[in-house]
């Protein structure tokens, strides 16, 4: 699994255009995105389908991406990753009902592509400006 991201960028690149383009991408995805900018960097919460039965599931979706320009390299460090959920519904289908095990398996695949997925769709982004 990536945690850091490394994308070369052209000498105008704007983080902020860039954060609202990946922020409005996954909004349409059906994910709860806020973005942050603190001291020159900003920083974008991921999260699909948290709390309530979810959790107990593990189906939700959740990652923070801090995104930084240094020197004509875009650099994104995931972290924050929503872990637990995926632990409880392992525990609850281990040791009383089988329907939560699958559903945390199936979210565990989710939350291991994520940081794939948004790489991906960032650097389509870097590609698009």
């Amino acid at each position: 699994m990536a945690n850091n991201i490394m994308l070369n960028v052209r000498p105008d690149f704007n983080l902020s255009v860039f954060s609202n383009n990946l922020a409005g991408l996954y909004q349409s995805k059906g994910y709860m995105v806020n973005v942050a900018y603190i001291n020159g960097c900003s920083v974008i919460t991921f999260e699909k389908g948290s709390g309530g039965i979810n959790t107990i599931l593990g189906m939700d979706e959740g990652i923070k991406a801090t995104c930084s320009v240094m020197n004509g390299v875009l650099y994104i460090n995931f972290s924050d990753e929503a872990w637990t959920s995926k632990i409880i519904g392992l525990c609850i289908g281990w040791f009383l009902c089988f329907i939560p095990l699958i559903t945390a398996l199936i979210g565990l695949v989710g939350q291991l592509d994520l940081p794939k997925k948004i790489a991906n769709d960032a650097q389509m982004i870097v590609m698009g400006m």
